[in-house]
């Protein structure tokens, strides 16, 4: 299941958002090479990550995260009105209550193709479209791989590009990457053709805890 960390739960889930900051380490600094977000303590974290941040875990039976990816309202600062602004070059980056974005998507499984690494991800995604249905948000954006972009464009899901593909990172030994501003258009619709899709028939999102 998915689980849903939010400001009103997430003392229930502080050992959870520990190594959640953890393993975004190692994946993000350790085994793709962004310097950048490399911190002393071992615990990658920028300022996107505040109490107005909602983080989506896939646990697995024993407590142990598998993937997970955050959302942020776009009222708020968020990577596409701050660091990736400069790629929004066919329409201003999104701002409004109905509107988040999503970021630091992971798999833990170094594999991401396998059976493991596909299931986590179509698990990760559909929760995210479960909830955005749930709670009425309209659309999802964010910065993609090209790669990324590419294999969504067999989705049946309406993505609007906000600029042209751009060449991002290859600084200080990082590594080069080439990426897009996106919009996703979110509905029951797109939520339905999506588990058909994936042959997905419960819902993936663990019940609520807010106390």
């Amino acid at each position: 299941m998915i689980h849903i960390i939010n400001k009103l739960n997430c003392h229930i889930y502080a050992d959870d958002i520990e190594s959640m900051f953890r393993i975004r380490h190692n994946i993000f600094v350790e085994q793709r090479g962004w310097r950048a977000l490399k911190k002393p303590d071992g615990l990658e974290r920028d300022e996107l990550d505040n109490d107005d941040t909602i983080y989506f875990l896939k646990l697995c039976s024993s407590g142990r995260i598998l993937g997970g990816m955050r959302l942020v309202p776009t009222t708020k600062p968020t990577q596409l009105s701050t660091i990736f602004r400069h790629t929004c070059t066919l329409a201003e980056p999104p701002n409004a209550p109905k509107q988040f974005e999503w970021s630091r998507y992971f798999i833990v499984d170094t594999q991401y193709r396998s059976a493991t690494g596909k299931a986590v991800h179509m698990e990760l995604y559909t929760g995210i479209l479960e909830y955005a249905v749930k709670y009425d948000i309209e659309a999802l954006s964010g910065f993609i791989d090209m790669q990324i972009y590419e294999r969504s464009k067999r989705m049946p899901w309406n993505m609007k590009r906000l600029g042209v593909p751009v060449e991002y990172g290859g600084l200080n030994g990082e590594p080069l990457g080439c990426g897009l501003p996106i919009q996703l258009m979110v509905d029951r619709t797109m939520l339905r053709k999506t588990k058909i899709m994936w042959r997905m028939t419960k819902p993936v999102l663990a019940t609520e805890t807010n106390n």
